[in-house]
């Protein structure tokens, strides 16, 4: 699951409220698609550059970045490991 960015607190927490009514079948997807328009941040477009810059920070290959990427980000614990193996091989 990803994390939400919200714009506020108080967007946040509307959010989560609308979430659960629609979770519960109150609000139908139109609705809900509507409060997330309103509550959460734009996602913001990334160029090649910036996620080659993104995993040379996180010091990762790009096979175990993609995989980290998709199943919701790379834990604290598997940066330091990493970049403790990659201090290692050099």
């Amino acid at each position: 699951m990803t994390k939400r960015k919200y714009r506020s607190e108080i967007a946040g927490a509307m959010h989560e409220t609308v979430r659960g009514m629609h979770k519960l079948g109150v609000v139908d997807k139109q609705t809900m698609r509507e409060f997330d328009v309103r509550c959460l941040t734009a996602v913001e477009e990334l160029s090649s550059h910036d996620i080659v810059a993104l995993r040379e920070k996180a010091g990762v290959s790009q096979a175990i970045f993609a995989r980290a990427e998709r199943d919701g980000g790379l834990c604290q614990q598997d940066r330091k490991r990493r970049k403790a193996t990659k201090r290692i091989d050099t």
